[in-house]
């Protein structure tokens, strides 16, 4: 991967993660399931410490960057206006593609 890929790589599944916290955490839903958060915590954290030169200038760094394990996303900013915005359009998204 280029270090524009890296880059790209870090910022969506740090977004993605910060979501399905403020899903979970915020209105008690889950976007997707606790295997499916772990793996991509997972992912991210991998990433991350292969690549901490670049980690270092992403979105949200100083935030994840004490994230060591696939532990909870509690102490996560996904209160922040533009993840509670893409939350709940997601949330709303899902729903709307429901069977009733």
């Amino acid at each position: 991967m280029t270090n524009d890929q890296i880059t790209e790589f870090i910022n969506r599944r740090r977004i993605q993660v910060l979501v399905a916290s403020c899903a979970y955490y915020m209105y008690d839903d889950n976007l997707i399931s606790d295997h499916e958060y772990d793996r991509r915590v997972h992912e991210l954290i991998e990433v991350q410490n292969e690549y901490p030169w670049i980690a270092n200038k992403c979105i949200y760094s100083k935030e994840f960057s004490e994230m060591e394990d696939c532990g909870s996303g509690y102490n996560l900013p996904y209160k922040l206006p533009s993840i509670i915005n893409k939350t709940l359009q997601l949330i709303r998204y899902r729903d709307s593609k429901k069977i009733t």
